[in-house]
């Protein structure tokens, strides 16, 4: 009789993708960073793809500053999502969504159009309500996880500074595997 080989349960993976996004919540007055996007996308979260050898967190750091403007401090991990990149085969995307605040809260947020951004503004969650926002849904999604402290994890309780990204390397699926490995016994 063949043995059979394991097969993860995230499916075949050659490549996958580090993506980021945070949160950021201005404690002052409660309002949330959005960045404007190009082609008429609408407003979303500072966010995007980590670089080779980049960690989760200063990729978060790194694409806040580029697409807003400001540096922020990450608080916790709203949400760890890991699943097929949409349009691009046989890519999976492990998207890691942080909760953050800015360093300083009278940091003028980023206000000249460049390759990274329109730019960027704070508002009220009722205000977003009034915009287009890209991902509308999981925008207002996450605002109301964040507001639970029972839905924010610490940001050591995952491990994940041990991935780094990359846009095309082999997809590690022994470490993503071990990352997301249910307990023993656990289904």
């Amino acid at each position: 009789m063949a043995s059979e080989e394991p097969v993860s349960s995230f499916g075949p993976c050659k490549k996958f993708h580090l993506g980021v996004a945070v949160l950021v919540r201005r404690d002052s007055d409660g309002k949330y960073l959005v960045v404007q996007e190009f082609c008429n996308q609408g407003f979303y979260l500072p966010a995007g793809i980590a670089s080779p050898g980049e960690t989760p967190e200063e990729a978060t750091i790194r694409e806040a500053k580029e697409e807003a403007g400001i540096d922020v401090e990450l608080t916790g991990i709203i949400r760890i999502r890991y699943h097929p990149h949409p349009g691009i085969g046989d890519t999976m995307r492990l998207l890691v969504q942080y909760l953050g605040r800015p360093c300083s809260e009278s940091d003028e947020v980023k206000s000249v159009p460049d390759f990274e951004s329109i730019g960027a503004t704070w508002a009220t969650e009722s205000e977003l309500s009034t915009v287009r926002l890209r991902n509308g849904k999981e925008l207002l999604e996450l605002i109301e996880m964040s507001k639970d402290p029972d839905h924010v994890w610490p940001l050591a309780a995952f491990p994940i500074s041990q991935l780094t990204g990359s846009d095309d390397r082999p997809g590690d699926e022994d470490t993503l595997s071990a990352f997301f490995a249910l307990p023993d016994g656990a289904e």
